[in-house]
């Protein structure tokens, strides 16, 4: 082991001298966790006056290389020093991210392009192989957040990498360790032992389901494990994209029921394989590493292990495979002294997994259809509205008066963006949209929603696993609702006359009328007139059929065009060509006066010149 001062840079040579005196020295590593140095040394050994915070020790570890760890902890008795170090790698703790967005990125772009972002330049590398393209915001965070994070957006979550640290090399793998045919045997290479036994998320029945509710004739599949406890630990799981589609016509279904079936058993029994019928088992293990013992000296090879290699076992009267998940490493004998085995600590984004897959089989077509009849019915039955443009201030206000300031129910609009109140002008605007990209309401929603980050989704998890445990329908029920569906006939003949139906916007009650034929005085019903507000890139566009025009508000203002030839008959609003805000129209009626600064033209009538045009001054002074 070697010493250098907490500012050297290389790291080629000896630096302040080798460290000599150690009386231990143990390495604990840990896959995408603790990775860190403890040491004892003697009081006035040599080189001891620089065993202080912030130096750097360059120590060798299990695999053979020379790691860097930096001071951060030193405790000094009679006869000794302990100090506690951090891989060099947590150097980025120090560092920071104000607000870096890397997007649609492989692993190592994605790595290098947060490290060429941090607050200040740092010597680190990052390396990956892993080809899924992932997008993230880091706000505010430290870098080794916003890697190794436990928030669903570091890169281990994101991308279910596990990280290899080497100096300033970060590698993130798809794991780390292999299978080198290791044996746990209590007695030979085991001399102690500590068991942590979870059962929570056992289970020996499992339920499986297809898409649209396929289910096996049998019910369940039973793992072969299943007398090994008490009772069966039944559960349902959801397969939707496993499909049967009889008529051949989805290529992403079985088109015969029994490869269905048998598809449903084989996702099972994937499951059972997987080690879902036994318990999760984390076990802290004193190990006699028989490579590094006299007696099998001759047989270098024998019995090394590494961090993440994969280990079988058997334990409780069950026969595992599990892997190493931390490392306690002698660096004076080397050797491993001990090792812990078990799950990887589940992280954020297999939990994400779990949940995306239970969403994918809801169907929220029919919420969306809801929400559209709804917001259609709304706007569509408003009262008579009034329209006022404060050019001197860049407001436009639609409102259930003629005076913004005693309108109750309005929506103003400006550079700033777009809100509703219900509470006058100088009310609350509890539903917005405006310039920094905000959204504001109580209720959205959306056939498709693509986002970086979602705030709240504990809350949304908590729904979800709602839904997964409701209870399975009756027979009744599914009777029930059945009687409620239409038949296919049915459902032909009501497209074919909705495809008749003239005009882009329908109310569901304007809609069972057309179907019908009828409205509610038993008169006959072909055709609608109807009114439709559209939202798009162009601003809101308010339309009915059969009328002569159609008015557009957006950010320039409003704009009124012909229907039938889109000429534009009248723009009230801002004119990025003059620089100014204007009225152009193609004809200009006034019933009063137009005033013009302190200018007036009225209509007059005199008993000597008759009826006519008078031009006012009405300023004072000149």
């Amino acid at each position: 082991m070697n010493i250098y001062l907490s500012n050297e840079t290389t790291f080629t040579n000896n630096g302040l001298g080798f460290l000599t005196d150690c009386l231990s020295a143990v390495i604990t590593d840990e896959i995408n966790g603790n990775y860190s140095l403890t040491l004892e040394y003697m009081l006035n050994g040599h080189l001891s006056e620089y065993l202080v915070q912030e130096n750097i020790i360059k120590c060798p570890v299990q695999d053979g290389t020379m790691q860097l760890f930096r001071i951060k902890y030193v405790n000094k008795d009679f006869n000794k020093i302990t100090i506690n170090a951090k891989h060099i790698f947590y150097d980025l703790l120090d560092n920071f991210l104000l607000d870096v967005a890397p997007t649609n990125r492989a692993a190592q772009s994605f790595g290098e392009w947060i490290l060429a972002r941090t607050n200040y330049e740092s010597p680190f590398s990052f390396v990956s192989s892993i080809a899924t393209t992932k997008s993230a915001r880091y706000v505010r965070k430290n870098p080794v957040e916003a890697i190794m994070g436990t928030e669903s957006n570091s890169m281990v979550n994101l991308f279910g990498g596990e990280l290899q640290r080497d100096n300033f090399t970060i590698n993130l793998l798809t794991r780390l360790g292999q299978d080198r045919g290791l044996k746990l045997i209590v007695g030979k290479n085991i001399t102690g032992i500590q068991m942590t036994i979870d059962e929570n998320e056992v289970y020996t029945r499992i339920l499986p389901l297809g898409f649209d509710g396929l289910m096996l004739p049998e019910t369940y599949v039973d793992s072969p494990l299943i007398n090994q406890y008490p009772t069966p630990k039944i559960r349902k799981y959801e397969f939707s994209e496993i499909k049967y589609d009889a008529s051949g016509e989805d290529e992403s279904a079985y088109s015969d029921i029994q490869d269905a079936y048998q598809a449903l058993r084989d996702a099972v029994n994937e499951l059972y394989a997987n080690g879902i019928d036994k318990p999760q088992i984390n076990i802290a293990i004193d190990w006699i590493e028989l490579s590094k013992t006299k007696e099998y000296e001759q047989f270098q090879n024998l019995e090394t292990i590494r961090l993440g290699d994969t280990l079988k076992a058997n334990l409780l009267g069950l026969d595992y495979e599990t892997r190493v998940i931390g490392i306690t490493y002698n660096v004076l004998a080397n050797r491993v002294d001990s090792f812990t085995i078990g799950e990887v600590k589940p992280n954020i984004a297999t939990t994400l997994n779990n949940i995306e897959k239970a969403v994918e089989s809801v169907d929220t077509s029919s919420i969306l259809d809801a929400a559209r009849e709804s917001a259609t019915d709304l706007i569509n039955s408003a009262l008579v509205s009034n329209i006022y443009l404060d050019y001197e201030n860049g407001n436009l206000y639609i409102m259930d008066t003629d005076n913004p300031q005693t309108a109750t129910k309005l929506w103003r609009w400006n550079l700033n963006g777009l809100g509703y109140s219900d509470e006058g002008i100088n009310g609350t605007y509890e539903v917005a949209m405006t310039m920094d990209g905000s959204i504001v309401a109580n209720m959205i929603t959306t056939g498709e929603l693509n986002a970086e980050l979602i705030q709240g989704w504990d809350s949304l998890t908590l729904q979800v696993d709602g839904l997964l445990e409701q209870k399975e329908l009756t027979d009744e029920q599914i009777e029930e609702i059945k009687a409620n569906y239409a038949t296919l006939n049915e459902l032909e003949n009501i497209q074919t006359q909705v495809n008749e139906v003239v005009g882009d916007t329908y109310t569901k009650t304007e809609i069972n009328k057309i179907i019908n034929g009828t409205d509610e005085n038993g008169l006959s019903v072909s055709v609608l007139k109807t009114t439709s507000a559209t939202f798009d890139e162009n601003g809101m566009t308010y339309s009915k059929s059969g009328a002569a025009t159609t008015s557009t508000i957006n950010q320039e203002g409003l704009i009124v065009n012909d229907s039938s030839s889109g000429t534009e008959l009248l723009k009230a609003g801002y004119d990025s060509a003059m620089g100014e805000t204007m009225v152009k129209a193609a004809n200009l009626y006034l019933t009063k006066y137009l005033g013009i600064e302190d200018w007036r033209i009225e209509e007059v009538e005199s008993t000597t010149y008759g009826q006519g045009v008078g031009f006012f001054y009405l300023g004072g002074g000149n």
